[in-house]
């Protein structure tokens, strides 16, 4: 996630004094001005107005910028409040195992506080919300059916590889009259690193780790039925499908895509990733010319020139 607290310290020096009382303005998106109250406030020693080194107030600045830039890019699109002070609330209230593992391990960061898991939670719910919104558009989730379906269906397969159709038609007669499909696939595969394991590869694993061919097989052979003879750039296989997760239709996948696109999954962080590039690349940003300059290509703020 893009949006994140930085905890690395920037080279360069800028010692600048503050307070968590002060109102000056250090920087604006879109307009909306952002106060140094809001960035002194993270770190306790800050908002106790000890005097604060200028790469310090960056590195803390930096993340409170890309939440405000998420949150008005999502009222902009969807019309939509996110990460208010009530979804902070009930988010800090009922996290997730992992998320309260991380709120713990922020407080055991030196002059770290409250105020940054706030900070955290709230980019985390904006992470999530978003993802929502995008994995609802009915074009996204036809696009993705037609291009990705492999990547939405996850498997447990075990297959044996041979050399040729006929001797692939062989172990598919050897297996039907009862033969056991490991012992088979021991005496039989070329792949060894699965054949000592009966056949069996990693599981599950996406369909999509697979080449097109083996995917789709994957994905459509009935369970715990041993597929056809098919042909990939390694040889010939037979397959058993002994589990398998995924929306059988466009129609499964509109219904509920949730189901099969779960917010922590690789896919959910590509696509906000994608969406969060092209709000980032969109805003407006100003950070007073004391503080820095912002460069979002180095994920933050350089010093002053």
């Amino acid at each position: 996630m893009r949006v994140r607290l930085v905890t690395a310290l920037l080279a360069g020096a800028l010692v600048i004094a503050a307070c968590a009382n002060d109102p000056s303005v250090v920087a604006s998106v879109n307009g909306s001005d952002i106060e140094s109250s809001e960035v002194v406030q993270l770190r306790d020693s800050f908002s106790e107005g000890v005097t604060l080194s200028g790469e310090e107030f960056r590195v803390d600045l930096a993340p409170v910028i890309y939440l405000e830039i998420n949150v008005q890019a999502a009222a902009d699109e969807w019309g939509i409040d996110i990460a208010t002070d009530e979804q902070i609330d009930a988010k800090l209230a009922n996290p997730s195992p992992q998320e309260a593992s991380l709120f713990e391990q922020i407080l055991t960061i030196d002059d770290r506080n409250e105020a940054t898991v706030r900070l955290v939670a709230a980019q985390i719910i904006a992470r999530e919300e978003v993802s929502k919104l995008l994995f609802a558009d009915e074009t996204f989730l036809k696009d993705f059916w037609e291009s990705n379906r492999s990547d939405l269906f996850q498997v447990c397969v075990r297959h044996i590889l041979v050399e040729t159709e006929e001797d692939a038609i062989t172990a598919k007669t050897v297996v039907d009259s009862r033969e056991s499909f490991d012992r088979l696939a021991l005496e039989l595969s070329r792949d060894t690193a699965s054949a000592t394991q009966g056949g069996l590869l990693s599981c599950p694993a996406p369909a999509g780790a697979y080449v097109p061919e083996f995917a789709e097989v994957a994905m459509t052979a009935e369970i715990g039925i041993v597929s056809e003879p098919f042909e990939t750039q390694f040889g010939w296989h037979i397959l058993i499908v002994e589990e398998r997760t995924g929306p059988e239709s466009l129609e499964a996948l509109l219904a509920d895509p949730l189901a099969f696109l779960p917010l922590e999954s690789p896919i959910a962080g590509e696509q906000y990733s994608f969406w969060f590039e092209a709000a980032v690349a969109a805003a407006d940003v100003e950070v007073r010319s004391q503080v820095g300059v912002w460069d979002p290509s180095s994920e933050g703020i350089l010093p002053p020139p």
